[in-house]
This record gives C-alpha cells, sequence and structure tokens, in this order.
C-alpha cells in the first residue's frame, strides 16, 4: 500500500515540496506521526486533511492506495 501526501498553499513553502510517500501505514494517525518526523515545524500549523477528496475530522483507516492532501485553512465571502 502507497499513501501519497499532497501539500498546498503555504504547506508547500514549509515543506518545499508538492508530494511526500509514505509506505505501510494503515491509518491517518499513523501518516501523521511518520509526516511529523519528516516535517516538524508542520506540527504547530492548522490544516484540513482529506483523504481521496473527503475531507476527514477522526482518524481514518486507509486502504490500498491513498492520497491525503494537506490544505491551509480556507475562507470565503
Amino acid at each position: 500500500m502507497k499513501v501519497t501526501i499532497e501539500f498546498f498553499g503555504q504547506l508547500t513553502d514549509i515543506s518545499k515540496t508538492k508530494t511526500f510517500d509514505i509506505a505501510a501505514v494503515t491509518d491517518t494517525d499513523t501518516a501523521m506521526k511518520k509526516l511529523y518526523e519528516k516535517f516538524p515545524s508542520l506540527q504547530f500549523i492548522k490544516f484540513i486533511i482529506a483523504v481521496n477528496n473527503t475531507i476527514i475530522h477522526k482518524n481514518t483507516e486507509l486502504n490500498g492506495d491513498t492520497l491525503i492532501a494537506l490544505m491551509p485553512p480556507y475562507s470565503g465571502g
């Protein structure tokens, strides 16, 4: 199973990459733990997490190849 993390907005500037691949994770909590090990400064930034184009608000099980998108909070008018 391959998990690809895509960064958007200021998160791309912080990570200095647009994508990051993680292997052998079964849920979003584990994926985020590995991500924070690689990019510690992300722990202090607020962002929205989407798994396969669906915004999530809690730990989510990952099955098969998965795309996790990290997006800065958005606002609109």
